[in-house]
């Protein structure tokens, strides 16, 4: 789509409403024609870009907005053979508080979904994004070094196993 605008006025207005509509740490994937895709597409104009321009382009129409965090080009074979290159980047939004990744080990238990009520009513509080993934499968909760449950791990560290988790760590695990 972000190709077709041609015009930096229309650019802009689309990352504003990128903007608007995504929390910080969000993740924004945005896929253009390559440097060497089309220069037309359904008979209009359009932009190409390699990784590194479209980043530019959008820090120039929206400075500090976000970061790139990935980046692939990709070849696309039309139904009448033709082939498109893109190119697509992945980019999260800048903020100060990012997206925070939890996993809760344990069976099922009581002292489980206590702790994940824990860590959501402490992210709300904090105002913290965050996924909270439960994890039952006792090979995956033995794999992960959980020995006593509830474990938890904060993006793919574990941080606790046993009991439910103090309230000034587990804010302080969001606020890292």
């Amino acid at each position: 789509m972000f190709h077709f605008l041609t015009d930096p006025v229309d650019q802009k207005r689309y990352l504003q409403t990128l903007d608007a509509s995504l929390r910080p740490g969000g993740i924004a994937i945005i896929a253009t024609f390559d440097l060497a895709g089309p220069e037309r597409c359904s008979n209009l104009p359009v932009e190409r870009y390699s990784p590194q321009t479209l980043a530019a382009q959008i820090d120039h129409l929206m400075p500090d907005l976000f970061d790139v965090i990935h980046a692939v080009h990709h070849a696309h074979h039309t139904p009448l053979g033709n082939t498109q290159t893109f190119q697509i980047s992945v980019f999260r939004k800048k903020g100060t508080k990012s997206m925070k990744n939890f996993k809760v080990f344990g069976p099922g238990c009581a002292h489980c979904a206590t702790t994940e009520t824990m860590v959501k009513e402490a992210a709300a509080k904090l105002g913290v994004d965050v996924t909270v993934e439960k994890v039952t499968d006792a090979k995956s909760i033995a794999m992960a070094g959980v020995m006593s449950t509830p474990g938890i791990a904060v993006d793919g560290k574990l941080v606790h196993a046993g009991g439910l988790p103090d309230a000034a760590k587990l804010e302080g695990w969001l606020q890292a």
